[in-house]
């Protein structure tokens, strides 16, 4: 918003500030509406006169003037004090224009200028400037007296419409003095508090954060050290159903360490402390070693059929987070895996240059699994949520994964969707534009990594042993 940016909103920090410096901006605008429209309303009725133009644009003058002076301070107090000022002054002179005085239309919006006061500069301001207006009650009731018959104050004292007009309106000044300074302490009382117990929970996120880091490595090492020596143990001279157990407790110990690393990534992402890691990474090696490790962990007897596809041109070398693109394929694969009984299973790459130079990936996961029902597409994004049916009860999980997935996606802007259809399959598929390095860094990257691999485009994987 522009005026947000005149006024460096940024730099109000707590919701109090926000809440009052939008107060001002809003009684900002419509005063100055207001002050057009009734300067239009007394050109078309008393026709073009000098005071009748000056009085409105000084007025909206010093009115910006007031708003604008919050760009280089933050003291509301100076703003309920201007607005007061200027709206007091205004209706003085208005009612001086005219000799009206105390009877003057202008005068029943003196008291809006205590109720202003109070909202935007706090109790103590409301006094103040409903002392002031008591006193400019009085000059008006001394400018009718004045203009009067006989020009003295007895003779406006002993004139009944006069003397109520002047009561009620320094009663009415009185009334909102009360009840703005009442409501003023209430509200700021409550913006104190809020800010308290925002701190509150900010030091609670804090501290919930570092506790989940700490358990995080207190977690990591002992399960690095199952899984590493399982895969040791696996390798050692022991009989089949050993060997079956070993692989058990290595599968579990890897599902385990996948489960931590998303709730950390998760919180990370809910607490907007993600950070890209960028760098030059091999894609097509990255599919390969996805789709064969999900080939691997097919159950036994299962005639599901990993397939690859990369398209040729797709440069075999790109520029992006690797490890947070890898971890959303390999959450839409493992959900792939879970809910494709029988069929297929196909990792799918594409794209192409786009006019800024950068390389659009396109990344596409289809399988020919259970599917989802249009009414639950929406739910599968839902932190903590799974849909309600006989394979997702047999497959437990944090109900985290495709909540993540959407969540890196938008992080690296891009977007995460899924056309499906229930008994058929699912494809999951997102676009990342992503910079294209020149052949020559290309180059001078496959060599530093030596990694010569002869990878085919197209490659289909079943399980293996």
């Amino acid at each position: 918003m522009a005026l947000a940016r005149i006024l460096k909103m940024s730099r109000f920090e707590r919701s109090s500030d926000a809440v009052r410096i939008k107060a001002v901006m809003v009684t900002t605008v419509v005063l100055i509406l207001l002050m057009l429209a009734n300067l239009v309303y007394l050109l078309a009725v008393e026709g073009l006169r000098l005071e009748y133009v000056a009085l409105p644009m000084i007025a909206i003058f010093a009115i910006v003037a007031i708003f604008l002076s919050f760009r280089f301070h933050r003291k509301f107090f100076i703003a309920g004090l201007g607005f007061a000022a200027t709206l007091s002054t205004l209706i003085y002179l208005g009612a001086s224009v005219d000799n009206s005085g105390i009877q003057s239309s202008l005068a029943p919006f003196l008291p809006l200028t205590i109720v202003l006061a109070g909202f935007i500069s706090g109790w103590r301001m409301t006094i103040i400037t409903g002392f002031f207006a008591l006193l400019v009650c009085c000059f008006l009731f001394y400018q009718t007296a004045m203009h009067s018959g006989l020009g003295t104050v007895a003779y406006a004292f002993s004139d009944t419409v006069v003397i109520t007009k002047f009561v009620q309106l320094v009663f009415s000044c009185f009334v909102a003095t009360t009840i703005s300074s009442y409501l003023s302490i209430c509200m700021h009382g409550l913006f104190k508090r809020d800010e308290e117990n925002i701190k509150k929970v900010q030091q609670a996120e804090r501290q919930r954060t570092a506790f989940l880091s700490s358990l995080s490595h207190e977690i990591r090492t002992p399960l690095n050290g199952i899984i590493g020596m399982s895969a040791l143990l696996k390798h050692t001279n022991i009989d089949p159903q050993q060997s079956q157990y070993t692989n058990m407790i290595h599968q579990c110990g890897e599902n385990l360490l996948e489960v931590l690393g998303t709730v950390m990534e998760f919180n990370q992402i809910n607490y907007d402390r993600i950070v890209l890691n960028e760098e030059m990474f091999d894609v097509h090696k990255l599919a390969h070693e996805l789709v064969k490790k999900y080939a691997n962990r097919l159950p036994a007897g299962s005639d599901v059929i990993m397939g690859l596809h990369i398209a040729e041109q797709v440069p075999q070398y790109l520029y992006a987070d690797k490890n947070r693109l890898e971890t959303v394929i390999n959450h839409i694969l493992r959900n792939a895996v879970h809910f494709t009984p029988h069929g297929s299973i196909n990792l799918l790459l594409n794209g192409s240059v786009i006019p800024d130079g950068n390389f659009r990936l396109s990344v596409y996961v289809r399988d020919t699994g259970v599917g989802i029902r249009k009414e639950q597409v929406e739910d599968i994004y839902k932190p903590f949520h799974q849909l309600d049916n006989e394979l997702t009860r047999e497959h437990e999980g944090t109900g985290l994964g495709l909540s993540l997935c959407k969540e890196i996606i938008r992080v690296m802007n891009g977007q995460l969707d899924v056309v499906s259809e229930f008994g058929v399959g699912s494809t999951f598929f997102f676009e990342l534009d992503m910079p294209v390095k020149s052949e020559a860094e290309f180059e001078r990257k496959s060599n530093s990594l030596n990694q010569a691999a002869d990878l085919s485009n197209v490659a289909i994987f079943k399980k293996t042993g």
